[in-house]
């Protein structure tokens, strides 16, 4: 009897030793160990921060000199150091103490090896990100970095820094998200700031519709295609004023057309960049200020999620006083200002990312043809871990072009090589742009600093204290013929690659313009003038609604340019409401009265507390499906374009019995008054849908907003959250994107400055400095900016002395 206690007592305990040191198999998302989690000297009891900081102390080899960091009262680190080589080094480091999940899993997504700590579902998104060439793009960029010596030396400081601060960790100090998926975080190399960087070119130049493109035309027709999707907006208001004088001509005279001979092609693309991915910059020079200087703004659209995508920082040296917002994995800042200037971005959208159809020698697929000769493939084995300990491994093929990154499944799909520019190995250390911007005191500084910048395309916006304004159009922009890289091309002929470049001085750029302001907002870069042909995806009304604005604006204060980041004006609801109100039938108007009255009294403006903002989406999105009913029934067979809301517009303006307002699914034909109609009473259905269920009937109640943790794990995230704004209203905000930081910056003998990003400086989701502004930023409220020369003026939270032991 004591020998089957004792049995069993030691088999309970056994179980419960293994149950405390294994996985929990449970679903898709198993328990981690819960053993090690609980354990209170290495588990998630040691990755807490409270709010008493300690000073701290570093000693190390990679320092020349002494470095001071004096964490201010939101946890922005103010870096004083003798030199630029010990302030980068100083950066990584801190950059890695508050965000070193974030280093550590981004760069393990860019370079498809998720599966290794998230398990073999992740095997498809791992091969995609392959395919696509990640790891092949950030291996040229660093193979083309260190042909710049001593430049290249820049960098590997700043991975200094984020070493020096992971080889000081002990096991109880990794990450909460470390701890919960059992590893270790990896040494940071520039292979992996590579990664980073590249990461951010898929976001913001990997957009393109050439499949889709392709197959509308071969669908459509020529006639039709041309009048659904054409590609110049007449309403567009371009970054470059329209009437600009172009003091060249193009380099490239080769005409294009419209393609004659073409096929249908298998859309496998998985993953795609937000499309509501943009920004706005713009600066209004000293005759439209109140202060008699310029005034500088800037609010990057990108994914909000919790860590954000931007770190805060201040950066001082002999030669340097900077502040702004870093990318962390990269150094420098990347939207800011200093003592004489500031600087911002926002994505160009021209297309860099082209499709060419492989000919093949043979089924065996080991040769195509290139200009009349048989080329061989060059194949790449990539090999995949997954967390469960199996091995797969996935072959590449690749051509002149590109990778292979998309092979069709039959015969009847054609095989797809990828020709895109984030691929190319860059002539100069691209990665300096965002350092050498630090010490530039005025527009021509700032001109050379930012010539090593190749992609992802930016629109580089620039004000400075002695009174210029700038924009340029900056990164390497394809040369190309007419329609060329709107559609798959043939890859049996060179004569279908890119000319070369667009020359650096000849891109899109304007200085002190005599409007009294420069803007840009993810609209065309140029107007129809423009010496040389491009294409892409561009934004057709916030940058309408910017320059509206700015030009009617005069004395302008920065309490002004906070109220223009908020502007939650949709000049889309503001063109498309009229029209589609004069087509509503009586009976829909009687029985709708008090919605209506509703609609009529609007302003236009997404408000979060607006009920007629929600009834013309539902309407507009009803109303959208309803027209153009033939494309969405065909989607499942074949990857075809929608046409966009300006079009839409246009026709039911001009057209109001154009053929597609006919629904398929009815014997009537029908008009454009049968659309908004039926339109508007599916609205009403919604509407009333959400009375019944006490959803609620306002914009905010609608449309919340969700701030993911990189995990997605719900406890470690900020959802619903409640503000103005629309993807088309300067205040562009939807469900999981919008501002990811709002910085104003008023020039003059000493900037005044006001910033803020939704959340806060630390990525642990146990710090009071996690969740830190998202209050604020959803209210419109910033913070103010403080640089200062001397860090005895700074209110401390803690402080970090670094020293060299050389």
């Amino acid at each position: 009897m004591k020998l089957l206690r004792f049995l069993l007592v030691f088999g309970i305990t056994v179980f419960i030793a293994y149950f405390l040191d294994h996985k929990i198999p449970l679903g898709e998302k198993p328990i981690p160990p819960l053993g090690k989690i609980l354990n209170p000297f290495q588990g998630l009891w040691q990755s807490g921060e409270g709010e008493n900081f300690q000073n701290q102390t570093l000693t190390h080899h990679s320092l020349s000199d002494d470095v001071r960091i004096v964490y201010d009262q939101r946890k922005v680190p103010h870096i004083y150091a003798s030199n630029l080589e010990d302030a980068l080094f100083a950066q990584g480091y801190v950059e890695a103490a508050d965000r070193l999940f974030q280093l550590d899993f981004s760069t393990r997504a860019t370079a498809g090896r998720l599966s290794e700590i998230l398990g073999k579902k992740m095997l498809d998104y791992d091969k995609e990100r392959r395919r696509f060439g990640m790891t092949l793009a950030a291996e040229n960029a660093v193979q083309g970095w260190k042909k710049h010596t001593e430049l290249f030396g820049t960098i590997e400081k700043y991975c200094d820094g984020i070493n020096a601060y992971i080889d000081g960790l002990s096991p109880n100090e990794y990450s909460v998200e470390h701890k919960l998926l059992g590893i270790k975080p990896e040494k940071w190399t520039p292979f992996r700031s590579a990664l980073f960087f590249k990461s951010m070119a898929e976001v913001l130049c990997s957009r393109e519709t050439d499949v889709a493109s392709s197959n509308s035309l071969k669908y459509f027709g020529k006639e039709i295609f041309q009048d659904l999707y054409p590609e110049i907006n007449e309403k567009e208001s371009p970054i470059i004023p329209k009437n600009t004088k172009w003091t060249f001509k193009s380099l490239f005279t080769e005409e294009g057309d419209l393609l004659e001979e073409l096929s249908y092609y298998e859309d496998l693309r998985t993953s795609r960049p937000n499309e509501g991915i943009g920004s706005n910059n713009w600066a209004v020079d000293a005759t439209k200020s109140a202060s008699g200087y310029p005034i500088f703004c800037n609010d990057p659209h990108l994914g909000l999620s919790l860590p954000s995508i931007w770190y805060e920082l201040h950066i001082h040296t002999p030669e340097i006083n900077a502040y702004g917002v870093s990318f962390p994995g990269m150094p420098g800042i990347m939207i800011g200002f200093n003592d004489d200037i500031a600087w911002g971005e926002t994505n160009v959208g021209h297309d860099v990312m082209d499709w060419y159809e492989i000919k093949w020698v043979d089924e065996k697929k080991e040769q195509y043809y290139y200009d009349d000769e048989k080329k061989d493939i060059e194949l790449k084995i990539e090999k995949f871990k997954t967390r469960e300990g199996e091995v797969f491994y996935d072959t590449i093929r690749h051509t002149v072009w590109g990778p292979i990154t998309y092979e069709g499944v039959d015969e009847e799909y054609k095989d797809l090589a990828m020709r895109w520019i984030a691929h190319d190995e860059p002539l100069q250390p691209e990665f300096m742009t965002f350092v050498n911007a630090l010490s530039c005191k005025n527009y021509k500084e700032y001109l050379k600093a930012t010539e090593v910048y190749s992609a992802p395309a930016q629109n580089f916006a620039f004000a400075s204290k002695e009174g210029d304004i700038a924009l340029r159009v900056n990164g390497h922009l394809p040369m190309k013929k007419n329609q060329q890289g709107r559609f798959v091309s043939s890859g049996d002929q060179s004569m279908n690659a890119w000319k070369g470049f667009i020359p650096r001085s000849q891109n899109p750029q304007v200085l002190n313009p005599e409007r009294g302001f420069i803007s840009s907002a993810n609209q065309r870069s140029a107007d129809i003038d423009y010496p040389y042909y491009y294409n892409g995806g561009f934004e057709d009304y916030r940058g309408r609604s910017v320059n509206q604005h700015l030009e009617n604006m005069e004395n302008i204060t920065a309490e002004d340019m906070k109220n223009l980041q908020w502007n939650s004006l949709n000049i889309k609801a503001q063109e498309a409401y009229p029209l589609m109100m004069n087509l509503l039938s009586d009976v829909n108007k009687y029985n709708h009265k008090e919605i209506l009255k509703k609609l009529e009294n609007w302003d236009f403006y997404y408000r979060q507390d607006s009920e007629a903002a929600m009834v013309f989406e539902f309407w507009w999105q009803e109303f959208y499906k309803g027209t153009w009913d033939e494309i969405y029934e065909i989607q499942d067979s074949i990857k075809i374009l929608y046409p966009e809301a300006w079009r839409t517009i246009e026709i039911l303006r001009d057209h109001p019995t154009h053929q597609f307002f006919d629904i398929v699914s009815t014997d009537m034909v029908e008009t454009a008054t049968q659309v908004c109609n039926n339109s508007f009473m599916k609205a009403m259905d919604r509407y009333k849908d959400r009375v019944e269920k006490n959803k609620g009937v306002t914009w905010g109640d609608y449309r919340k907003i969700n701030i993911m943790h990189n995990l997605d794990v719900p406890a470690f995230s900020v959802m619903n959250i409640v503000t103005d704004g629309h993807p088309s209203s300067i205040n562009a905000t939807n469900w999981s994107f919008g501002p990811s930081w709002r910085m104003i910056v008023e020039l003059g003998e000493s900037p005044k400055a006001q910033g803020i990003f939704p959340g806060g400086q630390s990525g642990n989701p146990s710090s009071p400095y996690y969740k830190y502004s998202i209050e604020e930023w959803s209210k419109g409220e910033y913070h103010t900016l403080e640089f200062p020369h001397d860090p005895d003026e700074i209110e401390a939270l803690f402080e970090i002395k670094m020293t060299s032991n050389e």
